[in-house]
């Protein structure tokens, strides 16, 4: 039987490397605001746009960016393993609820006793939450060692709104590099729409917004000039330049991924991720700034 020791979200400070809780809202928006995200447990500052990119930038099987953005969580436990016995492992008594996607399973096996993992796949993709272990003794007089488990798996049940960039962000955690673009192009498109739509729907009916959007305010002219002029109207902080970049490079990329057979780097993919992230969190802050209170719309 396994034993749950607990769950785990965030990632470690560059510069004492003590624990610290995914990225928040605060966060983000300070970062808009011009500030450095601090360190709850030491003066360390450092710019979250940076943060973020190592994050996403890391490759460590162990430590994936997506759990220090507090979209996939680190489970840990352990659990008796008896030599020349199968024993089955349901990751759910770890607390691994049943629609998640275990992305990664590790085990550190004790010294006598090694866990020979009967997973019955066939072809890359999520962990299965049930799997059959065989104790294969290393020593003659080996009977039973603890085994260490560790597996990551992403949060089910999050906002409707944020699945395609948790599906990119996934993507390019199992390094399908290509498949993340056009999810992140789809989170900030989705997002960004439907907050204008909302915007201009206070002025005009609701086909002529349609109408407007789908057929003269494309995205590219969604990001620039549309958001950004209106942020400024209402007072929103201004979006930064390197993420106004960012989210241009996206549509690009968006657009050769989706008309072109092309291979994705990890660097490129992680670029463009970075971006979708923080043009996503960006609208979230401060798209209730486009309705007039009291408006109820035509």
């Amino acid at each position: 039987m396994i034993v749950a020791v607990g769950n785990y979200t965030g990632f470690a400070c560059p510069a004492c490397h003590r624990s610290s809780p995914p990225v928040t809202d605060e966060d983000y928006d300070a970062y808009f605001r011009g500030r450095h995200w601090t360190c709850p447990h030491c003066p360390h500052q450092s710019s979250l746009w940076k943060l973020i990119g190592e994050l996403v930038r890391n490759e460590h099987p162990l430590t994936p960016g997506a759990v220090g953005l507090g979209l996939a969580t680190t489970s840990l436990g352990h659990f008796p393993l008896r030599a020349d016995e199968w024993l089955t492992i349901d990751l759910s008594a770890m607390g691994v609820p049943p629609e998640a996607d275990v992305i990664s399973v590790v085990m550190t096996p004790g010294a006598a006793v090694f866990p020979l993992a009967h997973m019955q796949q066939t072809r890359p993709g999520p962990v299965p939450h049930a799997f059959s272990l065989f104790g294969k003794s290393l020593e003659l007089d080996a009977t039973e060692a603890i085994v260490n488990l560790m597996c990551i798996w992403f949060s089910p049940g999050q906002d409707p709104t944020l699945q395609p960039l948790v599906a990119a962000v996934e993507a390019c955690t199992n390094a399908r590099f290509r498949e993340a673009v056009v999810p992140a192009s789809v989170a900030v498109e989705d997002k960004l729409g439907a907050a204008l739509y909302m915007h201009y729907s206070q002025f005009a009916g609701r086909k002529t917004v349609d109408e407007f959007l789908s057929n003269g305010a494309t995205f590219g002219y969604q990001l620039n000039p549309l958001l950004r002029s209106l942020m400024a109207l209402v007072g929103a902080p201004e979006l930064p330049t390197e993420v106004a970049s960012g989210l241009s490079q996206l549509r690009t990329l968006r657009n050769k991924v989706a008309h072109e057979h092309r291979e994705i780097t990890r660097a490129s993919a992680a670029d463009v991720l970075v971006a979708a992230i923080f043009g996503y969190r960006y609208i979230s802050l401060y798209e209730s700034m486009l309705i007039r209170q009291g408006t109820s719309g035509l």
